[in-house]
């Protein structure tokens, strides 16, 4: 197992997720390695002598509480048919493990960012089509309540709007005292927050996919979708907030402006502010952690390197209230 500087994983977590799979599937392990993909859980890979592929994902510790719902709202997506990994197993009922963890079977495909230079036009075109629909089914799945998940079924706070308006008054008071931005973009920020939304919610209480990223997108060999993974930083919400939330990580992006075009060609033009909205949401979201390490111990990024489409929803939203 390779291992960077700033990796907190305990060493012995190849052999707990052999253990794991082997109790599970009660097959012989062949091969268990780290699968250095993902910033905030330890991932790894295990084969077995009879065609088992699992994923084994720890959760670091201090994000435990996660295996009380990201397992479950799998189960739950996969259920109602969407392209998600189906658990076989977790630490609530599962082998005993030094950190909490999920085990899944691995669903083939290269992720999204891999696979986008090699897609011609008509490819990049009918890969957007297809994770705009995936997307758009992901609003079957309800909660009652809004905001950050404590179950598969449940959200935390009773109103999205008072989520909303709490999340980013915390987020520009992390913004302001550790200067993670430009004073320019600062200043626009805290303009953009005042004025608040600029639309009321058309929906709330459905999935918002907090991990939306090319990296959580893998691909099939005929440039269609063939999964969503990671699934433990999901909201109960404006389903709008899931694009925004993309918006903030991908905005530059040319694909994310063919995955814009594949799910608002219908909609108001009004939706293109509520996206831009959520994106600075998704901003606010994480300036709160964003002087920290990540819980696997690295450190992070700049916040605007983050999240580069950050500064084109502010300026989206300043020329609505112009």
């Amino acid at each position: 197992m390779t291992r960077t500087a700033f990796d907190t994983a305990p060493p012995g977590l190849p052999d707990a997720a052999a253990a794991i799979v082997r109790e599970l599937t009660h097959s012989r392990v062949v091969k268990s390695e780290r699968v250095l993909a993902g910033l905030m859980t330890f991932k790894f890979r295990v084969m077995t002598a009879d065609g088992h592929d699992i994923i084994v994902r720890f959760y670091p510790a201090g994000r435990t509480s996660l295996v009380r719902q990201e397992p479950d709202l799998l189960a739950l997506c996969a259920a109602s048919g969407l392209p998600v990994p189906r658990p076989i197993g977790d630490s609530r009922t599962g082998p005993p493990a030094p950190l909490a963890y999920v085990a899944y079977h691995r669903i083939a495909g290269v992720t999204l960012a891999q696979r986008l230079p090699h897609l011609d036009e008509r490819e990049s075109r009918q890969l957007a089509e297809d994770l705009a629909l995936q997307l758009s089914r992901l609003q079957q799945v309800g909660f009652n309540g809004a905001g950050e998940l404590i179950s598969a079924t449940a959200a935390l706070d009773e109103e999205w709007a008072a989520f909303v308006d709490r999340s980013m008054r915390q987020g520009l008071d992390a913004v302001r005292e550790h200067s993670l931005l430009s004073p320019r973009l600062i200043g626009a920020l805290e303009r953009v927050v005042l004025c608040g939304a600029p639309e009321p919610a058309v929906a709330t209480g459905r999935l918002v996919w907090g991990d939306i990223n090319f990296e959580n997108v893998l691909v099939a060999e005929d440039a269609t979708v063939a999964a969503l993974i990671d699934f433990e930083g999901c909201l109960s919400g404006d389903p709008l907030a899931t694009l925004g939330y993309c918006q903030a990580a991908h905005g530059p992006s040319p694909f994310f402006r063919l995955l814009l075009d594949a799910s608002t060609e219908t909609k108001p033009a009004r939706w293109r502010a509520g996206i831009a909205w959520y994106a600075v949401l998704r901003t606010m979201r994480l300036a709160r952690y964003a002087h920290l390490a990540l819980p696997t111990g690295r450190p992070r990024d700049p916040l605007i390197r983050i999240l580069p489409g950050l500064e084109e929803a502010v300026s989206i939203l300043q020329a609505g209230h112009s």
